[in-house]
């Protein structure tokens, strides 16, 4: 970020996610949605949320 311009809050948000966004794109597999296991404590609605939570981050869904 250029130290001689005034920065607002807007703008450094923006410079954050333009500098980190590449950290949201996350490849799963099909292999990783197969190993994919419901926790020991884990509820059958919670692990569905998260086994569906991981299908929306595949690049080549089926």
């Amino acid at each position: 970020m250029d130290p001689s311009r005034r920065w607002t809050w807007e703008d450094l948000a923006q410079e954050f996610i333009r500098q980190f966004s590449f950290s949201t794109l996350i490849d799963v597999t099909r292999r990783e949605l197969e190993a994919l296991r419901q926790g020991r404590n884990e509820t059958a609605t919670t692990f569905i949320s998260r086994w569906r939570e991981k299908i929306l981050h595949m690049m080549d869904r089926p």
